[in-house]
């Protein structure tokens, strides 16, 4: 960003650096963001580090996936072993359409696929599911040593 921008309305820094977005014109940005925005290259460099509204959209998919502790759960016995409904009904202890749902969701977001064999359809975690889960470990071991 040229030194001229500094101490400019953000309407203003966003008329040379990106396209408009929707903000107070007569808001002025604070010293350090402008210096940081100057160091990355300005605001574009901002704009296209947000990915298009498909790639939010699967990405926002995947973590409501994840969001709900049946769903976890289910991943984690996944993650253990291929596992039939039966056996997963036995540890999240919930009514069949409600697990139903909840595989619906997880094999929506790529999570887990399904595989029949005869009568049973058995359920596997996908590579995404597992690296996600071991992802979530990793949280927790961040978040407990705050604790």
């Amino acid at each position: 960003m040229p030194a001229i921008l500094k101490s400019l309305s953000l309407q203003e820094i966003l008329k040379y650096e990106a396209p408009p977005l929707n903000r107070d014109a007569r808001m002025k940005i604070p010293q350090d963001v402008t210096l940081a925005l100057e160091k990355i290259g300005g605001i574009r460099s901002v704009y296209k580090s947000i990915p298009r509204d498909n790639g939010l959209r699967a990405l926002s998919h995947v973590f409501q996936a994840l969001s709900d502790p049946v769903r976890l759960s289910v991943l984690y016995g996944l993650s253990a072993a291929p596992l039939c409904v039966c056996v997963i009904k036995s540890f999240v202890k919930i009514a069949d359409s409600k697990l139903s749902y909840h595989l619906g969701v997880l094999k929506s977001a790529g999570l887990i696929v399904e595989q029949s064999e005869g009568k049973f359809i058995i359920y596997k975690i996908t590579d995404l599911g597992k690296k996600l889960l071991s992802t979530c470990d990793s949280m927790g071991r961040i978040q407990r040593g705050y604790e």
